[in-house]
């Protein structure tokens, strides 16, 4: 159902952009931060969990100070990653997130693991990959906005290497579709919606404005799934999962609210105050994903909630 609902949105929305329908940039901007705030942070908001349910097996008591020097050396060395080599830490964070993005939302095991990670980056990445090679300077305009200039690199360099990893990546994407349907074919199966998704998808991001088709892809397609496999995974009820992550939220729309106040009141952003916050964002987002892709990697039954962490779950929300 899910499925359906999201390429139906994608799909008018194509059609809306196709008709000439221009909707004003700062509508979809506020949408963007309220489905952020209300979907895309919550997701990643039980990181501590799925560490402890990872490690605990391996090391038993001390998981905590393991998954948290760990999470934090992470964050750590982004930091010190945008301040030395700007340049490919950007790269290097897109890439991070490709792989992220397609590793989540649909791997299949069937294939050779080293092609199955190479078509999570290639399907995975699409949201940058097309948007680099059909919108670059829409894509340059928002890297000079979130990258100030201080930084020794430029927007124009970033988008450079990402439109050459887009010419090798999407291929990969293009001969998955194609030797995904046509194994369909052989065997007589059920076509399945992840090729013709992503079909739809690639035709999503070259059209739509990029801050429009990625907070529709981010919060729409791959925040939802990952809410959903954080409830199976620590076996909460919907009620249940939204007051364990409600915190969070609120504190988004809180930090949203007070931005919106600075803005307003007729102050400028600081180059010195962008660059911390969009380094600070990437610095938090990299463990997140390095850490469910080395989740997702291992079989799903193995990373399920015993009945102690249920009951601590359950004790949180009450």
């Amino acid at each position: 159902m899910h499925n359906l609902i999201f390429c139906t949105v994608c799909s008018g929305a194509i059609a809306l952009v196709g008709l000439g329908l221009t909707i004003d940039p700062v509508v979809y901007v506020v949408a963007l931060v309220i489905a952020v705030c209300l979907i895309g942070v919550p997701h990643g908001g039980l990181d501590s969990m799925t560490g402890k349910q990872w490690l605990t097996p391996l090391f038993g008591y001390h998981w905590s100070w393991l998954f948290f020097s760990g999470y934090l050396a992470v964050a750590a060395t982004v930091v010190l990653g945008w301040l030395v080599v700007p340049l490919w830490t950007a790269v290097l964070f897109f890439f991070v997130s490709a792989w992220h993005f397609g590793w989540e939302d649909d791997h299949s095991d069937s294939n050779p693991r080293f092609w199955n990670h190479l078509v999570a980056i290639a399907s995975g990445g699409l949201v940058i990959w097309i948007s680099a090679l059909c919108r670059p300077s829409e894509m340059q305009n928002i890297l000079e906005w979130i990258v100030p200039s201080t930084m020794q690199t430029s927007s124009a360099q970033i988008v450079g290497i990402t439109r050459v990893l887009g010419l090798i990546f999407v291929p990969i994407a293009i001969a998955d579709f194609g030797f995904s349907v046509a194994s369909m074919a052989a065997r007589k199966l059920p076509l399945e919606p992840r090729p013709f998704r992503n079909l739809l998808l690639v035709v999503l991001f070259a059209s739509t404005p990029i801050l429009f088709s990625f907070g529709l892809y981010f919060c729409g397609w791959h925040s939802i799934r990952g809410l959903v496999h954080l409830q199976e995974d620590h076996r909460m009820s919907k009620s249940q999962l939204v007051l364990a992550v409600l915190p969070l939220s609120l504190a988004a729309i809180g930090l949203a609210g007070a931005a919106t106040w600075f803005w307003s009141s007729g102050r400028e952003l600081s180059a010195e105050l962008s660059r911390t916050l969009f380094i600070g964002l990437s610095s938090i987002a990299v463990p997140h994903l390095l850490l469910h892709g080395v989740v997702g990697s291992q079989p799903r039954a193995k990373f399920l909630a015993t009945d102690d962490e249920t009951d601590l779950v359950q004790g949180m929300v009450r």
